[in-house]
């Protein structure tokens, strides 16, 4: 009986540890719209029931030279985490008076997350998290942004996997598609996902489409307070849009073909410029598949330069995996 006993358990450790192969961060979103507090969450997924108590995840820095590498928050699983019977586990951020607004899909948890954690907010990129066993070992890696070192100082272990993901702008998360895949790069295994789903699998991205939007290299002329109308026509009935734009020449892509902007690294969401170039930057398109937004040259313009370079995308859904239209560039010359 007590062989019998050893037995059992070496079987059962190692099934835990096979098990625990299979774990990954599936959502991470770690840059909500004006204060993070009580906003942010991250995502794991793996085998219904695993016992997760006692891991972790860690921020490691990867935007300081002289701090790279350093571990600067980390989250500790209580006893009885368990992983969840849909293969989810969500820990979400508590904000200053107890509570979160992280509201998970219904049929996970009852629509509550997991385990809230009191300093749950990671910082922006470029950065990366590490999920860590009870037993110190490293199961997953997701380095969003360039980071400026490769190892972290605390442990040595790699940080990332394969190339970086994009390191989001404020209100998107980073998300596997599909839930758990895992080809050991970042890059091409987190989807940007612009409404976060904590609890509930992205929903599969639609097939990349290049529509034309006006053509490319345009010059318009507009006075102070003019405006025009930008069509977009993706032909994805009543799907999210979302119109990305850098007002600075863009110097890279993305592995989509969106130019990045040599200052944010980010096509800029419209919401995030104090007076907006453009309205109608978010919606729903119509049953044809079709929306306009509308440039506008506000008052005040005559102060910029003369000629201002504008690089126009619009994305359906609202995922920079989903149907896109060409990246158009206009000179506004007022």
């Amino acid at each position: 009986m007590k062989s019998f006993g050893i037995a059992a358990a070496v079987a059962l450790a190692l099934a835990g540890s096979a098990s625990a192969q299979f774990v990954t961060i599936n959502e991470f979103y770690y840059d909500a719209p004006s204060t993070d507090d009580g906003k942010v969450f991250a995502e794991l997924h793996g085998p219904a029931g695993l016992d997760i108590s006692g891991w972790r995840l860690t921020n490691i820095q990867g935007a300081s030279v002289a701090s790279c590498g350093q571990y600067t928050n980390t989250v500790i699983f209580p006893a009885n985490s368990f992983i969840g019977p849909d293969g989810l586990f969500v820990v979400a951020d508590l904000n200053g008076g107890g509570t979160t607004a992280v509201v998970c899909d219904p049929n996970h948890n009852g629509g509550l997350p997991d385990f809230l954690a009191g300093n749950m907010d990671f910082e922006n990129g470029p950065d990366a998290v590490h999920l860590i066993d009870a037993g110190g070992g490293l199961i997953d890696s997701l380095n969003y942004g360039i980071s400026l070192c490769t190892v972290d100082t605390v442990n040595g272990f790699t940080i990332g996997e394969g190339a970086p993901s994009a390191d989001v702008f404020s209100g998107f998360s980073l998300e596997r598609f599909p839930a758990g895949f895992d080809t050991a790069n970042n890059a091409t295994d987190f989807f940007v996902n612009g409404t976060p789903t904590p609890g509930a699998s992205l929903n599969p991205p639609a097939s990349l489409v290049y529509t034309n939007v006006g053509g490319v290299g345009n010059t318009i002329s507009l006075t102070t307070g003019g405006q025009l109308d930008l069509a977009i026509n993706i032909a994805q009935p009543n799907d999210q849009y979302l119109i990305l734009v850098s007002v600075t020449a863009p110097t890279g892509n993305d592995p989509l073909g969106v130019p990045f902007d040599p200052v944010t690294d980010l096509f800029l969401t419209l919401s995030t410029i104090p007076n907006p170039l453009v309205t109608n930057f978010v919606g729903n398109l119509n049953a044809q598949g079709q929306a306009t937004g509308t440039l506008l040259l506000p008052a005040g313009i005559a102060a910029l330069p003369a000629t201002i370079p504008f690089y126009f995308v619009a994305l359906s859904p609202v995922t920079a995996n989903g149907t896109k239209t060409n990246v158009v560039t206009f000179n506004l010359a007022p």
